[in-house]
């Protein structure tokens, strides 16, 4: 309250001499003047610019910091999503080895079991081969012996039945 009487004062005290003509003034007492007004301004007013100043400067103090905890974690963030992305190339490497090693063992299981088949096919061939030559003889020597028995006017010793018996089936 004082503060505001003593501008006030000072105010009625600068324009108390009405009557004078500018002309007639002169700068010294206007700049004086003027200097005493932005005194008492400034003394009067200095304690709620310095609280404006301080809560400006304290708010953006705080907005600075804010901005800065989202800055650092963006960083954290992005220094994850890095670590992230070398994992999942690495676990892609590892994939891509274990499915070419699949593929190899798969590629050895299916050609060996495959030349397996080819041996075992090969084998029932010559058995079954093997069996029907053998059955192939039986019934040539069966039809030269039914021939033999059956032609009475053949009469042969066992050393010829048994040449002819041999010599047909070789």
């Amino acid at each position: 309250m004082n503060k505001l009487l003593l501008f006030a004062f000072t105010i009625c005290f600068s324009f108390a001499n009405g009557d004078m003509d500018i002309s007639q003034t002169d700068i010294i007492p206007r700049s004086i003047n003027f200097i005493i007004f932005v005194a008492i301004a400034y003394y009067l007013l200095k304690d709620k610019i310095s609280d404006f100043i301080s809560q400006r400067i304290k708010s953006i103090v705080k907005q600075q910091e804010r901005v800065q905890n989202i800055l650092n974690e963006s960083r954290q963030e992005k220094e994850m999503a890095k670590k992230r992305v070398l994992d999942a190339e690495a676990l892609a490497l590892k994939m891509q080895k274990s499915a070419e090693d699949e593929l190899v063992l798969i590629r050895k299981s299916i050609q060996d079991s495959t030349e397996n088949d080819i041996k075992n096919i090969s084998k029932q061939y010559e058995d079954k081969k093997s069996l029907e030559k053998s059955k192939i003889k039986k019934s040539i020597a069966k039809e030269v012996i039914e021939q033999i028995f059956d032609d009475e006017d053949i009469l042969l010793d066992d050393n010829m039945i048994a040449k002819m018996i041999t010599h047909k089936v070789a």
